[in-house]
């Protein structure tokens, strides 16, 4: 085989094998089935109809929760194969890779699992689906967050009171969380959140964020993963008196630890 030919031949083969890790990852156009990112964004379109929730709302939380960047452009969007196990935020490729890496956090121990688009918390909403394949799936999971952003919208009386209690009802860390939500709903450029980062280890299944959105997200997230603080602690959140940063949460700490803020580089 001469050079040039098996050059060509070696090309070809990389472009069909990039050509299948991008629609496994992203759906194949051709193929009828949306894409992981649009599963997530119909299910949450339909959640807030059937909810009655403000036009918006629940898909700027989402992108909080689980956003990350679409192909070819750096536009955060929900995906719906996303963990964050005990302050370690993972995404996985497919839906039945994500549930594997979540049976095996469990097996683990690790009980403090937030899952799915909206991600929710399982250890604090434990009858909230009957399955992992419930809990991971995009409609299911964008129903149970209306449904308790709805409750919270009850107890707090506005919106805002009730974004920030979906992350925390600890105010220095609700605040700051319903600003970059609000933000996101609104349009805005999202607030700056100077967080510091501790490298995390690799969680069973997990994939670094991929390799072709390396360039595309935020210095500051490792590879591998995202964390917040240590597992089981509070955010270190720069430039909060230490006293703020480790006051309580109140409600049984009904968020176990931080979660993902998608957001600009703090810089």
């Amino acid at each position: 085989m001469s050079c040039l030919r098996l050059v060509s031949l070696v090309l070809l083969i990389g472009m069909s094998i990039s050509s299948a890790w991008a629609n496994d990852i992203y759906g194949d156009p051709t193929s009828g089935v949306a894409s992981p990112q649009a599963q997530c964004q119909a299910a949450i379109s339909t959640a807030e109809q059937a909810s009655a929730l403000p036009a918006g709302l629940l898909g700027a939380i989402a992108t909080v929760e689980s956003g990350r960047p679409q192909p070819g452009n750096t536009a955060l969007a929900p995906w719906p194969w996303t963990i964050d196990a005990a302050g370690v935020g993972h995404f996985y490729p497919t839906k039945q890779a994500a549930m594997a890496a979540a049976a095996a956090f469990q097996s683990q121990g690790i009980t403090s699992l937030d899952i799915g688009c909206l991600q929710i918390n399982l250890q604090q909403h434990p009858n909230a689906f009957a399955s992992l394949d419930a809990a991971f799936d995009p409609l299911s999971n964008a129903l149970y967050a209306a449904g308790f952003l709805n409750r919270l919208h009850d107890q707090f009386a506005d919106w805002t009171g009730a974004i920030g209690a979906y992350h925390s009802q600890t105010p220095a860390l609700a605040q700051p969380y319903a600003a970059q939500v609000s933000a996101i709903w609104q349009h805005a450029p999202p607030p700056v959140l100077a967080v510091r980062i501790i490298p995390p280890a690799v969680g069973p299944g997990a994939i670094a964020p991929l390799s072709g959105l390396a360039g595309l997200l935020p210095a500051r997230w490792p590879a591998g993963g995202f964390q917040f603080s240590s597992p089981g602690s509070h955010p270190a959140m720069i430039g909060l008196p230490a006293a703020l940063a480790s006051a309580g949460r109140g409600l049984a700490a009904y968020r176990a630890r931080p979660i993902l803020i998608a957001g600009r580089p703090a810089g």
